[in-house]
């Protein structure tokens, strides 16, 4: 089997992710890039081959990928060359969006569908088309769910989606995962700490005394949280630190801002100090 990822819309975005990121596919869910989660679903595919439209696209993939470790071999082709590509079943993933069903039920469903079919939402696209019936119909069905990736409301729905089952993540050597809780690595937690499932904690992060983190809690890689600190339903960015005595609920904090989760209005804040 064989892949292609094709990004057919704007790269840049909306004012709304401009909050998060530079562009969307360094846009960071639950700690990793769009492209990874793609990725990781192709080996778990066993795909062969994965064909990437536009060599700009190399920028933002992780240098992991172009290693020998990663078992599918990644090719950049331009658009005309396309219909170059050797005969084979194939699936294609077009534009910005993610897949919400587990590793799992994917590859059951690629195994036992016999006919062509592509699965939207709105410009997101998956598409699955047999070598043996390559000239068939694409028939649009409803066998996933899957989640265009346009705004911030998006973004919130996918990342709890994702915490909803996070005793499926598949996440990097060196990771624990303990009953709804996947803790990264050099995490310091004070033993007074309580912990409330479903949380994603990534690399060296130090969370101080009697602290109440989760539930539905993403901490990202670089951040310091003071003593006393109550954060649930949040999103922290990389390279925080967290003031100590806060209660934290819906929010996302990124560079610059503070995010209300449930009314999306902004509120700029120092670049590193949460206070």
């Amino acid at each position: 089997m064989k892949a292609m990822i094709q990004i057919q819309t704007k790269l840049s975005h909306n004012k709304e992710f401009e909050l998060l990121s530079k562009n969307l596919l360094e846009l960071k869910i639950c700690g990793k890039e769009l492209f990874s989660y793609y990725f990781d679903l192709l080996n778990e595919l066993n795909v062969q081959e994965i064909y990437i439209v536009d060599s700009q696209l190399k920028t933002y993939i992780n240098e992991y990928y172009f290693s020998d470790v990663f078992a599918p071999k990644i090719k950049f082709i331009n658009e005309e060359n396309i219909n170059s590509i050797e005969n084979s079943d194939m699936i294609f993933i077009k534009n910005i969006g993610f897949l919400l069903d587990s590793f799992s039920d994917i590859k059951n469903i690629l195994i036992n569908e016999k006919e062509n079919f592509k699965i939207k939402d709105r410009t997101f696209e998956l598409i699955y088309t047999n070598k043996e019936s390559k000239e068939a119909t694409i028939v649009e069905k409803k066998l996933l769910k899957i989640k265009s990736l346009q705004s911030l409301k998006d973004y919130i729905f996918i990342s709890n989606s994702i915490l909803s089952s996070v005793e499926e993540i598949d996440y990097t050597l060196g990771y624990s995962s303990d009953d709804g809780i996947i803790i990264g690595k050099n995490v310091q937690i004070d033993k007074s700490c309580i912990l409330i499932k479903p949380i994603i904690i990534l690399d060296n992060v130090k969370i101080s005394k009697n602290c109440v983190l989760g539930p539905n809690l993403i901490i990202q890689n670089d951040v310091y949280i003071d003593e006393n600190t109550q954060i649930l339903d949040s999103i922290i960015y990389n390279n925080r630190f967290v003031s100590c005595n806060l209660n934290i609920k819906d929010k996302i904090t990124s560079v610059n801002n503070l995010i209300d989760t449930k009314s999306f209005q902004n509120h700029s804040i120092d670049k590193i100090f949460i206070n």
